[in-house]
Formats: structure tokens, C-alpha cells, sequence
């Protein structure tokens, strides 16, 4: 009785992660054919399933990125990759997003609090990244672009 109890754990737990492997290449194709909203339903399928937390983390990362990059949804994308951070804050996603929200708030939102917010805490917790040299920069360019809005403000007054 045991065994056949073991057997059934096996064949569930490979057909689940084959799944998981299904509904990710599934988001893939969906978002290469540009149906968002069927790569963002099945991206999320894979968050929800808590099955892998490495998967749910890249499926969680390309979500971001449709909402960033596909649907200019940069509200929807900034709660996504800090989603991420919270619920997977050891992983390689979380360290690119917590890059990407120093990135959006500065190019697109011009939240240049949370910019810097954001970059200084990817220099904290990862000051020799390959990307540090860049998050240094969008710093000083942060600087440059919260005095240019300054300026633009005073002029409007």
C-alpha cells in the first residue's frame, strides 16, 4: 500500500512540474504572438501554483517586464518586481528588479525619490554587480534630471 502511495506522490509531483514547464512555454509563445493578456493568465497560473519557487520567480519577472515593456503598464509593472523582491528576496530576479524599479522610476515615472531609493539599495547589496557601474550612473543622472524639473517648475510658476 505504501508503494503505490509513493508512485502516485511521483507521477503527480513530474506531471505537475511538466505542467509548469507547459504553462511557461505557453506565456512564451503568447508573448511572442503579442497576446499579453493570455502570456499574463498563464504567467500568473504559474505565480499562483507555489509549485517552484525558482519558475514562480521568473514567471513573476516576465510579468514585469510584459507590463513594462509590452503594455507600458509601469504602475502594474512596479508592483510586480516588488511582488518579487518580497517573495523571493534571495534570487537573481529579485537583484534585476530591484534594479529595474531604480530604472522605471527615474526613465518613466519620474519618481526620482524611489529612483534613488532603489538604486542605492542595489549598490548596497550588490556594490560589485556588473550592473553597479550602471546603477552609479542612472544616480548621477538622477540628479541631473530632478534639477531640470526643478528649473521647468519655476519657469511654469
Amino acid at each position: 500500500m505504501k508503494f503505490l502511495y509513493y508512485m502516485c506522490v511521483l507521477i503527480f509531483s513530474c506531471n505537475s512540474n511538466f505542467n509548469l514547464d507547459e504553462k511557461w512555454n505557453e506565456a512564451i509563445e503568447y508573448r511572442k504572438k503579442s497576446n499579453f493578456q493570455k502570456a499574463i493568465t498563464s504567467l500568473k497560473e504559474i505565480i499562483e501554483s507555489g509549485k517552484n519557487n525558482s519558475f514562480s520567480a521568473q514567471a513573476q519577472y516576465q510579468l514585469a517586464d510584459i507590463y513594462l515593456n509590452d503594455v507600458n503598464n509601469y504602475t502594474f509593472s512596479i508592483k510586480e518586481f516588488e511582488s518579487l523582491i518580497d517573495k523571493y528576496p534571495n534570487s537573481e530576479f529579485a537583484k534585476k528588479s530591484i534594479f529595474m524599479l531604480g530604472y522605471i522610476n527615474l526613465n518613466y515615472t519620474e519618481s526620482y525619490d524611489d529612483a534613488i531609493m532603489y538604486y542605492n539599495m542595489f549598490l548596497g547589496k550588490y556594490p560589485y554587480d556588473d550592473l553597479a557601474l550602471s546603477a552609479n550612473y542612472e544616480l548621477n543622472l538622477s540628479d541631473s534630471l530632478r534639477t531640470i524639473n526643478a528649473l521647468k517648475k519655476l519657469r511654469k510658476k
